[in-house]
């Protein structure tokens, strides 16, 4: 119908497609394409989403800066059109970017706004990935038991959705473990969560950093940790803990 607009949203899911497959390449050029025609359209949301979206892709190529700076242009753009769950989706990104560079406070702040955008549109799945944001947030800033409880309640929000969603809180609840002295029953989950095939790399981020930490103290200290990849069934572990959950409300 050569709807240029329709074709731009098109693009844009593509290239997020392209890019849960780790294919930051393809990813690229449908992002490209996609901001090129909605800002021939005119339209300032979608915009916004291009530029969001090829924020995301800086973040998986190692640009957090400049990931950052485009989601706080999109953020914006979303604030000012009252959309809400452009604010979401764009802080909850931000977060990431804020975490990578070492500023745990902005990514918390971030990311309890993007989980409060995401509860007032009753997005669970948006939550849930925001609880993995705020949970790796409160690691860097001391609050492990925190990390804990923000990982529990981002894994029963999506535990009737996407494994995704599931993995990356089951990786903070390791993080936290060991953070609180069981690597013993941290590390194995976290180092099988990095390693599962169906964690694309942007997800990763925070797990492989969490994973290098913990790996590099264990060494420092002359200790092992046996286990990991394939040695851990993950879901078994996800269950156990939706189990031990069961009952509490998810607020």
């Amino acid at each position: 119908v050569d709807d240029r607009l329709l074709q731009a949203y098109g693009l844009t899911g593509l290239g997020w497609a392209r890019l849960m497959c780790d294919d930051a390449n393809g990813a690229r050029d449908d992002f490209d394409d996609g901001h090129r025609l909605a800002t021939q359209v005119g339209d300032p949301i979608h915009i916004a989403f291009t530029v969001s979206k090829l924020g995301v892709l800086d973040d998986a190529e190692g640009r957090s800066r400049d990931a950052l700076s485009r989601h706080l242009d999109a953020f914006a753009a979303f604030k000012a059109a009252g959309n809400t769950g452009g604010v979401g989706f764009s802080l909850s990104r931000a977060s990431l970017s804020a975490w990578t560079l070492g500023d745990y406070q902005s990514a918390l702040d971030f990311a309890l706004v993007a989980y409060e955008s995401f509860d007032e549109l009753g997005c669970r799945w948006g939550r849930s990935v925001a609880c993995a944001r705020i949970a790796f947030a409160c690691l860097r800033l001391g609050r492990p038991g925190d990390a804990r409880e923000w990982g529990l309640r981002g894994l029963r929000l999506c535990e009737s959705g996407l494994r995704l969603g599931r993995l990356y809180n089951l990786a903070a609840i390791a993080a936290a473990l060991i953070r609180t002295g069981d690597p013993d029953g941290g590390l194995p989950l976290l180092r099988a969560t990095v390693a599962d095939p169906e964690n694309p790399l942007i997800y990763a981020t925070q797990e492989r950093h969490e994973l290098e930490l913990a790996e590099a103290q264990l060494a420092e200290e002359g200790r092992t940790v046996e286990g990991g990849a394939g040695s851990v069934d993950l879901d078994a572990a996800i269950a156990d803990l939706l189990r031990e959950r069961a009952g509490a409300p998810v607020s």
